[in-house]
Order: structure tokens, then C-alpha cells, then sequence
């Protein structure tokens, strides 16, 4: 595997910036304004242009629990029947290469890609922005870019959320090896909010995905982290740049991460320009949509839109939850495929609950349903259906490949 986009660069100066942003005052009011401006953020934002006169602005968006959505490679403006669809798509955070671009989006929370190598003027961040990503894909040397480093307020003075794209696979330069004591390294550099990892494989050999999503997961426990995850929407040199994904695949990919922990699930790419990233175009681009730098849907779109509301709802569950551990083999569940168990406790409740997915999917061979046995009276809610049912100690439920169940035990302790 190579790094899917070049890393960008902190540098100590302004975040740079964009196109034109209206000033506040533009927005919020067209009356002279007094020298006086305050700003609250509960429950509105009320800004006071005269001792008579004022005017409101919706609240900053927060950044949800759990997030699903798609990173959008500048597209500039979108039509605005593509923003109504992108909640049909199970959207609820969008995230953009172009910082200016979130001004696009008003009704969303939008992450920005770090600004800084974009433009030379000063940037003043939408009110919509929640959250930064810094660089991409970092080598171990630019762990030091985060020493020290502050991102910048949004337009109305709020502080936004920064962190950083992990791969597992640039310590040694997207060669095999043991990567583990680089990244911990790394890690005890790392400043960032939240830990995010790219991992595009679909074959799954040696159940490398596994191993790479576990690592992180660990890591961020460690930190008290949320952990999130991009996920192969694109035909890159993950399927030999053909639009081999199958709705198994699809499924495994986004559950693969949800049955480990991860609440934040962003699909690379929703869509690219024709221009600005040629190795995510140089097989076609986006799964979603026919052409890059164009809005026509592929079945893929309806396909993921329906895993995304699945996914969504599995992940506010288990945002509510710890993770404990992971397996890939040896877990208590018999079934005659290969399944990935997650152990889990409720935070509130100290339930114990399982997550448990299908490993099978198309690239990796096999489109089998699984059989699993269930070796206690349990509660098994089902992603692909979203019904849950009660089963009793021995009794067998069957799981389509790609698609995950979530069981819930006894109480803890």
C-alpha cells in the first residue's frame, strides 16, 4: 500500500484561507452596529447591535457522537439537490478537502482538511466547522509538527477540535515489518482530540484490516480517545483501481470497524474533483458517482446509504459502551465461518454486550451467510434488519456476510 495523499505540512503561521466569508456583522445584521458585540453560545447565538435591536444566529453545530459521513475532494459549490441527498446517504458530518467549502454546507457540521497549503490569505473558519484535520498519513518525523500546535478559532471566536489520518503503514514507508514501536512512538507525541485511521484493504489477507483497526483501537483506550475510521469508497490500488466493491464488501469494510469501538466512519472519497487528486481519480474515483467532478449516482450510493443508517445506529450504541477486547479466533460464539468478536461493557449500566460480524465479503472470497451460536440467554439486535430478538441459551441466529449483530449479556459483575 502507498499513502493515498500527500502529507500537508503545519507551518507556525496563520492558518491561510479561503474565499469570501460575510463578516458577522454582514450576517447577522444590516443596522449600524455599536462598538459593543457579545457573544453567547446557550441556548443561541445572540449577538446585540444596538440596545434595541437584536438579532440571533442558530447555535454552533455540534459534533455528533457518532458521525458517518463522506470526504468531498473539491467540488466547489455542490447543486442543491446533492446536499438534501447527503442525509438520504446517512450523512450527518460532512468532511471537505477545502476549508472554504464548509460555507456550502451551512445545515451540516463539517472537518476540514488543515488549510494551510491551500492559500496564502488568512482564513476564518465557517460556524459550521467542528473540527480540523491535520495533515495526513504522518511519517514519524511530523509528529513534531504537533508540539505546540493551536488550531484556529472559527469565525465567531469558538475553538474547534484538531486531530490527524493515521496509517499503519508509513513508519517503514508502506513496506511489511513490525511497524508497532514507530507508532508508539508516535503516539507519545500525538496532541491530537481523537485517534482517525485509513485502512483500504479488502482482501484482508492474514486478517491484516484486524490487526491494523485493533492497534489503534488500543491506543486510543490507552489515551481515553474516541477512534475513528476512513473507509475504501474509491478504486484505488486496494482493488487494482476497478470498482470491485460488492454490498458485502461495503458492509464489512464500515462493520468491521463499529464491531472493534470506532464511531466515526468516513468513506474516501463521497466525491473528487476531476483535478486536485490524481491518484484517487486515476481509476475512476468515487464508487458513489458515475464520473469525478460530476453528481450522477452509481447503485453503490444506495447500496452505502443503507449500510450507513445500519452503521449510524450501531455506533451511537456503542459510543455508550468500552470496548474490552477483540478476536478474531477463540471467541465463546461457534459458527462454521470466520467471525470478528467484540467485547464491550456499558458505561452506565455495566451490561456486558458482544459485537459480532460475518467476516466473509466478495473480495476476500466468500459471500456465505454465517451461523452463530449463541451460548446464553441473550437479547441479539441485527444491523441489517435493525430488529432485535430474544434468544435462549444454544439457540443459533444466521448472519449475512459483511453484516454485524450486537448481543447483550448479563450484567456485569
Amino acid at each position: 500500500m502507498k499513502s493515498l495523499l500527500i502529507m500537508l505540512l503545519l507551518t507556525a503561521c496563520s492558518i491561510p484561507a479561503g474565499t469570501a466569508e460575510q463578516s458577522l456583522a454582514e450576517e447577522t445584521t444590516t443596522t449600524t452596529m455599536t462598538p459593543q458585540v457579545n457573544i453567547t453560545m446557550a441556548p443561541e447565538i445572540a449577538t446585540t447591535t444596538s440596545p434595541t435591536t437584536t438579532t440571533t444566529m442558530a447555535p454552533k453545530p455540534e459534533l455528533p457522537e457518532a458521525v458517518v459521513g463522506g470526504l468531498v475532494v473539491s467540488m466547489g459549490e455542490p447543486p442543491a439537490s446533492v446536499i438534501e441527498r447527503y442525509a438520504d446517504f446517512g450523512g450527518n458530518v460532512v468532511v471537505l478537502w477545502e476549508a472554504e467549502e464548509a460555507q456550502f454546507w451551512p445545515d451540516y457540521p463539517a472537518i476540514v482538511w488543515d488549510p494551510v497549503t491551500r492559500t496564502e490569505s488568512p482564513l476564518e473558519l465557517s460556524r459550521n466547522v467542528v473540527a480540523v484535520q491535520v495533515g495526513d498519513e504522518p511519517w514519524p518525523s511530523a509528529m513534531e509538527d504537533f508540539v505546540g500546535y493551536k488550531p484556529v478559532p472559527d469565525r465567531l471566536g469558538l475553538p474547534v477540535s484538531e486531530y490527524t489520518n493515521f496509517s499503519y503503514w508509513t513508519p517503514l514507508g508502506f513496506t511489511e515489518g513490525d511497524m508497532e514501536p514507530y507508532l508508539d512512538e508516535m503516539m507519545t507525541r500525538y496532541q491530537g482530540d481523537r485517534i482517525m485511521v485509513s485502512e483500504y484493504d479488502l482482501l484482508n489477507k492474514r486478517n491484516v484490516r484486524y490487526v491494523v483497526l485493533d492497534y489503534f483501537r488500543r491506543k486510543a483506550l490507552e489515551r481515553g480517545q474516541d477512534y475513528w475510521q476512513y473507509l475504501n469508497g474509491y478504486s484505488g490500488i486496494e482493488t487494482e483501481r476497478q470498482m470491485a466493491h460488492s454490498p458485502s464488501d461495503l458492509a464489512w469494510s464500515a462493520f468491521s470497524g463499529a464491531v472493534m469501538g470506532y464511531t466515526g466512519h468516513v468513506w474516501f472519497g463521497y466525491q473528487f474533483s476531476a483535478v486536485g487528486h490524481e491518484e484517487a481519480v486515476a481509476g475512476g474515483g468515487s464508487i458513489f458517482y458515475e464520473k469525478p467532478g460530476e453528481w450522477t449516482e452509481t447503485p453503490n450510493w444506495q447500496i452505502t446509504a443503507t449500510i450507513n443508517k445500519a452503521l449510524l445506529t450501531m455506533s451511537e450504541r456503542v459510543a455508550d459502551m468500552t470496548s474490552t477486547d477483540v478476536r478474531w479466533t477463540g471467541s465463546q460464539f461457534g459458527s462454521d465461518e470466520p467471525l470478528l468478536v467484540g467485547s464491550f461493557v456499558h458505561d452506565e449500566d455495566g451490561t456486558e454486550w458482544w459485537a459480532i460480524l460475518n467476516s466473509n465479503h466478495t473480495y476476500a472470497g466468500s459471500d456465505d451467510a454465517a451461523t452463530v451460536t449463541i451460548p446464553f440467554d441473550a437479547e441479539v439486535w441485527f444491523a441489517e434488519h435493525d430488529v432485535s430478538v430474544l434468544v435462549a441459551a444454544g439457540e443459533s441466529v444466521t448472519v449475512n456476510a459483511g453484516w454485524a449483530i450486537l448481543v447483550k449479556g448479563d450484567t456485569h459483575g
